[in-house]
C-alpha cells in the first residue's frame, strides 16, 4: 500500500501499535497517563481487548502505523436551564 490511510485499528494491529504507543511514553512520559512499564508488558491479546473495548484510529503512511488516536464520546449539554425569576435578575 503507497500514500496514507486512517482506519480504525484491529487485532492485526496490535505490534505496531504497541511500538509506536511505547516510542510515545518514552520520548514524552509526561504527556500520558499510562506506566511504560505495565505498558511494555501487555500482550498482543491484551492490545487487541483493548481495541474491542475502545475505538483507537491509526494513521498509515506507506503502510506503516505512524500515530494513532483514541476516539471519546462527544458529550453535550441537553439539560434546558429553567427561566430565571423577575425579581432575580440583575
Amino acid at each position: 500500500m503507497n500514500g496514507t490511510e486512517i482506519r480504525q485499528l484491529n487485532a492485526e494491529d496490535a505490534a505496531e501499535y504497541q511500538a509506536v504507543f511505547l516510542g510515545a511514553l518514552q520520548s514524552a512520559p509526561t504527556a500520558f497517563a499510562a506506566d511504560y512499564g505495565e505498558e511494555s508488558a501487555r500482550s498482543s491479546d491484551q492490545i487487541a481487548e483493548r481495541f474491542r473495548r475502545e475505538v483507537i484510529f491509526g494513521a498509515f503512511v506507506d503502510g506503516r502505523l505512524c500515530d494513532c488516536h483514541r476516539a471519546r464520546p462527544v458529550l453535550t449539554h441537553r439539560k434546558r436551564l429553567p427561566p430565571v425569576p423577575r425579581g432575580r435578575r440583575r
